[in-house]
């Protein structure tokens, strides 16, 4: 009673009784999957998907945007990047877009590397297999 007390002015009575009825079954600890899947199914029908890149170095807000565009035209629906930098990966880019599709390079960084590895991933997508890790683009 105090949770619908806290909550009921805040949240839409169908998501409260929802939650309510999680809480009453003990399964609360669902809540975290759920969201998740929820997620899932807003992106599929916005046509979206979201996109795990991961790059030795911070990427500048217009990189970000660029690497949005590129990926929205191989993917065919709107690329939203979560962008994750790891110094270990040395240089290049780790793109994976849904649970098959894996890209790998280790390239030198310059201007043109995040393009050379979003160029590789492309060309992974249009063979429709998963690119394997190192396989396109190793430039060490």
């Amino acid at each position: 009673d105090l949770l619908r007390e806290v909550l009921a002015e805040s949240l839409p009575r169908t998501l409260l009784n929802f939650l309510l009825v999680l809480i009453d079954r003990r399964r609360q600890r669902l809540l975290r999957k759920i969201a998740k899947e929820y997620h899932t199914l807003v992106d599929e029908r916005m046509n979206r998907e979201r996109v795990e890149v991961t790059v030795a170095h911070r990427l500048d807000p217009p990189d970000v945007t660029r690497l949005e565009e590129r990926l929205t035209g191989l993917l065919g629906r709107r690329a939203i990047a979560q962008v994750r930098v790891k110094p270990r990966i040395l240089g290049g880019v780790v793109v994976r877009a849904g649970p098959t599709y894996r890209l790998v390079t280790h390239l030198d960084v310059d201007d043109d590397g995040i393009e050379t590895a979003i160029d590789a991933f492309g060309a992974a997508l249009s063979e429709r297999r998963p690119a394997t890790p190192g396989a396109a683009g190793s430039g060490r």
